[in-house]
């Protein structure tokens, strides 16, 4: 049973971290996250939140975190290269700032995890 939780945390964090890549890479590709983000502005909210509920968030599952903090920061990192090549170079900083949000609270999530102390089963 215990296995079978631990992958589906797992996949949790994977499947939104999945989805995180497919929304901002495909936007910054198409040149639509000014019509979608609005302003650079608004991103470094989301670095903010990515930090301060991320790390709380490492702590309690730290399996499902791990993927989607560092799948996050994939994406952002590749839509920050996306923006600097098109026309829309004042989210490539922004961008930066969540990839490096999303490191830190990937790296905090592996540290925590491997600290986890895990039950004793009985043979």
């Amino acid at each position: 049973m215990q296995a079978t939780s631990r992958r589906c945390t797992t996949l949790l964090g994977t499947e939104g971290g999945g989805t995180i890549i497919y929304e901002l890479v495909s936007w910054a590709a198409k040149g639509n996250l000014s019509r979608r983000v609005h302003d650079p502005a608004n991103l470094l909210p989301a670095t903010a939140v990515m930090v301060g509920l991320g790390l709380p968030a490492a702590m309690a599952l730290p399996r499902a975190v791990c993927p989607f903090a560092f799948l996050t920061a994939a994406a952002a990192a590749a839509a920050s290269g996306l923006t600097v090549s098109g026309n829309q170079q004042a989210y490539a900083v922004p961008l930066v700032s969540l990839a490096g949000a999303g490191v830190v609270v990937g790296w905090a999530s592996l540290r925590l995890g491997n600290r986890t102390r895990r039950p004793r089963t009985s043979a």
